[in-house]
């Protein structure tokens, strides 16, 4: 895994965007690889069409169990953990980041490979403190492009569509001339809560998710994605923030 590896471009993302001040007090969550069908489509609204279900792009091991195809999966790991519930019981907010890799099929070329790494934030918290509105999340993800790509970076945000998230909205970022998606993210859905156990009429919350791999590439200016796998010292020695 990518993120663990000294010099690797993607942990120098990860590394950049974990420490956002922000996220300072922010749980970081780790879960296993292999999840259920539940834990990963089930549970987080995936419609039974939705093509992310389907063999030919998700590793299934049997019936109910698959690779993580998404980090987004951890919500059912962590609003599901008693500690957690407690706090959010009583201090009537939670808060996490899960960093990692994950994994769908894909033929290996300069753009594409079967596993790749992902960083997904949440934040939930009782409605009578604070009503979480779309200005709130793109307040984060502003910060996030900009740590990223520095604090001159040309930003702008389409209306997008996830199961997890209503209203759902996507953050663009121009890059040499070109528009390209950085970030998914919109505020939890309230029947994902009431899923997970939680009252959305108690409780409300954003959400972000992204992927790491191919923000580096463009950072970095590296033509292949295969290349982030290499351990080949004269090509690891060349990356540099």
């Amino acid at each position: 895994e990518l993120t663990k590896k000294e010099n690797s471009p993607v942990k120098i993302l990860f590394d950049q965007s974990l420490k956002l001040p922000r996220f300072a007090d922010f749980d970081l969550v780790d879960f296993p690889r292999i999840i259920t069908v539940e834990q990963c489509f089930n549970l987080l609204n995936m419609p039974k069409d939705h093509p992310s279900r389907k063999e030919t792009d998700t590793y299934y091991l049997d019936d109910t169990h698959i690779l993580r195809t998404h980090t987004t999966a951890f919500w059912s790991f962590y609003l599901k953990d008693p500690e957690v519930l407690k706090r959010l019981e009583n201090d009537g907010e939670i808060k996490a980041l899960a960093p990692g890799i994950v994994y769908r099929k894909d033929e290996i070329d300069r753009s594409h490979y079967p596993a790749f790494h992902q960083i997904d934030g949440l934040l939930i918290c009782k409605k009578e403190q604070k009503v979480i509105t779309m200005d709130d999340l793109r307040e984060v993800e502003i910060d996030i492009a900009k740590s990223i790509f520095g604090k001159d970076i040309e930003y702008k945000f389409l209306v997008d569509s996830f199961p997890f998230t209503d209203p759902s909205v996507e953050m663009d970022i121009k890059m040499g001339g070109d528009w390209m998606e950085v970030v998914g993210s919109g505020l939890v859905h309230p029947q994902v809560l009431k899923n997970l156990g939680i009252d959305p009429k108690i409780y409300n919350g954003w959400a972000f998710g992204f992927g790491v791999d191919r923000l580096a590439m463009v950072k970095m200016g590296i033509p292949d994605i295969r290349i982030l796998w290499s351990s080949d010292s004269r090509i690891t020695s060349q990356f540099k923030d």
